[in-house]
């Protein structure tokens, strides 16, 4: 029986979404003229908030990419770089499209600087992995929590790190669990309720 192939469309959309607002850098004017500059705030100091050009040089691994004189047609245009072949000068890249992997050859690369990308994990998570982060806001939702707020879990293979934060405060409250798979409601229901107690309590 073969294994149910994962899917990305939320993690694309929140892509697109961010390459939208920051990297498109050109809007037209009603009379068709278009300026070149949204003077956008840069989200980190000194760092593009864009794609950087990257002729003669190597992006770090595990960046977002997109391809440079090659097919516009192809499912890898943006993709995370998994390795570069130093002997054969040739990419290996992650769709975003569906996580298929394909080494490119006699190709150039932007890339988006992993100071960016690195915060925003859910960039690649699975259609799943979006899925469960939905459970587990309704899980809250149906504690009725005053204190606290949920906050995206943190997959780390099949662990799982669920969140909350102090409403009005930085403070947070994390707890880890095993399998994210066989994680069920109630366990999670159990843990928004424990931090509820536990600030109930408090003097």
């Amino acid at each position: 029986m073969s294994k149910e192939k994962d899917t990305y469309n939320q993690a694309k959309i929140a892509i697109l979404n961010y390459i939208i607002v920051f990297c498109t850098n050109t809007i037209y004017e009603e009379n068709g003229v278009y300026r070149n500059s949204l003077n956008l705030p840069s989200m980190h100091d000194d760092i593009p908030k864009g794609f950087v050009s990257c002729i003669g040089c190597l992006p770090k691994g595990g960046s977002l990419v997109r391809l440079v004189a090659a097919p516009l047609n192809t499912k890898w245009y943006l993709s995370w770089l998994k390795e570069y072949d130093k002997d054969r000068d040739r990419y290996l890249l992650e769709s975003i499209d569906d996580g298929s992997l394909c080494w490119w050859t006699n190709i150039s690369l932007d890339y988006l600087p992993t100071e960016i990308s690195d915060k925003f994990p859910h960039w690649k998570y699975t259609d799943k992995q979006f899925s469960f982060w939905d459970r587990w806001k309704k899980a809250y939702r149906w504690e009725d929590a005053y204190w606290f707020v949920p906050l995206m879990p943190l997959f780390d293979g099949k662990k799982v790190t669920l969140e909350l934060r102090k409403k009005f405060s930085d403070e947070r409250f994390s707890k880890t669990f095993n399998d994210w798979k066989k994680l069920t409601i109630k366990e999670m229901r159990e843990f928004v309720k424990d931090r509820e107690l536990y600030m109930k309590d408090l003097p």
